[in-house]
């Protein structure tokens, strides 16, 4: 009734059994793979929201522009806040919601460098994030 389990029966057991751990081991790798380029893929698109407002508040400020410029501005940076509320850490919502506050009041010297400072701080983070050496 029961047949002895000889050598090339556990050598076809064991192969089956690392051919099996192996796609389970490879699905999580992936998965991880995945996951990781997807975040990728957010906070790239999440900082480069807030460099369209930087180089659009640049230009504002080094040229007198019209009304249409700054209510692109505005548009861009109500963007770019919606974006760093639902992506962002505590630190870039804090820079984010600073900036909205500053060019509320029309605090554009101010404005200017606390933008200055979150560029600084989105490159350093960007740079950290895809194994880059930090340059300040």
């Amino acid at each position: 009734m029961f047949e002895i389990i000889n050598v090339k029966d556990w050598i076809t057991i064991v192969s089956v059994m690392a051919v099996i751990i192996g796609w389970f081991i490879n699905d999580h790798l992936n998965r991880k793979n995945e996951i990781f380029k997807k975040r990728m893929d957010y906070k790239l698109r999440l900082y480069q929201s807030y460099y369209e407002v930087a180089f659009l508040l640049e230009k504002i400020i080094q040229e007198k522009s019209t009304q249409e410029k700054v209510d692109e501005f505005v548009d861009k940076l109500a963007e770019s806040q919606a974006e760093f509320l639902m992506l962002g850490d505590a630190e870039e919502i804090s820079y984010v919601n600073e900036i909205v506050s500053l060019a509320q009041q029309n605090k554009h010297v101010e404005l200017k460098n606390k933008s200055a400072k979150f560029i600084s701080l989105i490159r350093k983070k960007w740079r950290k994030e895809i194994g880059l050496s930090n340059i300040d």
